[in-house]
Parts: structure tokens; C-alpha cells; sequence
């Protein structure tokens, strides 16, 4: 992003993502959100986005009242912006390999992770 406002409050976000707790996944989401309303097509944020909302599916927690499928399909409709904006981003990538692998599609989550390793 070039908006320095954004891009600090997605600093924000990181730090809270980075302590990989329920309490910050759940700060961490309202970080996002907020770059992503200064920037909307900051690909970064949705990725990061997408990736706390697939955390919170796979360890079974809640955010914003959101639970099980609920953010599997967060997770996937950021992961899609992200890619959107960035077709190589990495971080989307993971993100909906967790998905796929919680839905037992193994095959797609393994290749969606040897694409992210190619790229990264």
C-alpha cells in the first residue's frame, strides 16, 4: 500500500496476529478491517485477513460471533481479494490450505502449499 495510515494500522494487525492467541486473532481481525477500509485493495491485509480467519476455523475459536464455516468462507472470500490483487501472495495461499485441509481436501491443500513454497 502506499497510504502510510493503512499500512501502520496493519502493523497493528501483525502484532496482534504474531501473538497467535484467540484474544489476538479476534484484535487482530479489527486491525485489518480498519487498513482495509483505508486501502481497499491493500492485497496484504485481506491475505492476513484470511489467514487469522483460518486460524480461528482450525483451532475452533470464535471471532466477532463467527464460528466453523462462518470463517471458513471469511477466510476464503479474503484470500480470493488478496489473490485478486496479488496472484503470488503466499500468505493467501496458506491460508486457504488450512481451509482446504480442515475440509479433507488434502490434494488441494498440498498443492496449494507447493505453489506458496515455489513462489517463497
Amino acid at each position: 500500500t502506499q497510504n502510510i495510515e493503512a499500512f501502520q494500522i496493519y502493523s497493528k494487525g501483525l502484532f496482534h496476529w504474531n501473538r497467535q492467541t484467540a484474544d489476538g486473532r479476534q484484535e487482530a481481525v479489527k486491525y485489518f478491517n480498519e487498513a482495509i477500509k483505508l486501502d481497499p485493495n491493500f492485497a496484504e491485509a485481506f491475505a492476513y485477513l484470511a489467514d487469522t480467519y483460518s486460524l480461528a476455523f482450525f483451532y475452533g475459536e470464535k471471532i466477532d460471533n463467527l464460528a466453523g464455516n462462518e470463517l471458513a468462507v471469511k477466510a476464503k472470500e479474503n484470500a480470493a481479494k488478496a489473490l485478486e490483487f496479488n496472484p503470488n501472495c503466499t500468505v493467501a495461499m496458506t491460508a486457504l490450505s488450512v481451509i482446504y485441509f480442515r475440509e479433507s481436501k488434502k490434494e488441494e491443500a498440498h498443492n496449494l502449499l507447493q505453489k506458496a513454497l515455489a513462489i517463497n
